[in-house]
């Protein structure tokens, strides 16, 4: 079997139905997931290892990927800074940003309350990092990452991903249902 099947033998769980936690079947084989996937780009196979199984080596290369892909279109007048811009983008992207009030849920539950819509993320569950602590995070101070734009490219970078995975799901699922 190649490395894809086994990559993919690892979303079985995400795909299993109730009965097989309890020691029925899961939903779908390895082999239907290496069928599922077998219209999908390189860059959609690795977000979706990347995002639903945590693979190392699929996020290892969304980060590469990213960087090149910051070089060649010269996205960022400093070289040296690409690498920390990928990795911050490929982090959110991965769902690193869930915010802090709600968990990444976009609603809150009060106790003797009805639901609410979380304030601090205004109901989108995630929570974008400003300009300051992105900076801090990457270890460039913040006056060059203002410089070099780097909250767009990050936006930008974000944007092909989330692009890529829906393009993704959609194949894989419309060859799941079949």
């Amino acid at each position: 079997m190649s490395d894809r099947a086994e990559q993919l033998g690892q979303l079985t769980a995400k795909f299993a139905g109730w009965d097989a936690i309890f020691g029925g079947t899961t939903l779908l084989t390895k082999n239907e997931l290496v069928a599922a996937c077998s219209g999908v780009s390189v860059l959609g196979f690795n977000i979706l290892m990347a995002k639903y199984t945590g693979d190392e080596k699929s996020i290892t290369l969304l980060v590469k990927g990213s960087t090149q892909t910051i070089n060649r279109k010269g996205l960022i007048g400093n070289p040296e800074l690409s690498g920390v811009v990928a990795l911050t983008a490929v982090s959110e992207f991965l769902g690193t940003d869930l915010c802090p009030g709600c968990n990444g849920r976009g609603s809150i539950f009060p106790k003797g309350t009805a639901v609410r819509t979380c304030k601090t993320c205004e109901g989108k569950g995630r929570v974008t990092p400003g300009q300051r602590r992105r900076a801090r995070l990457a270890g460039v101070p913040v006056q060059e990452w203002r410089d070099h734009s780097c909250d767009k490219v990050v936006a930008k970078i974000r944007n092909i991903l989330e692009r890529e995975e829906g393009a993704a799901l959609v194949i894989f699922f419309r060859k799941i249902q079949g």
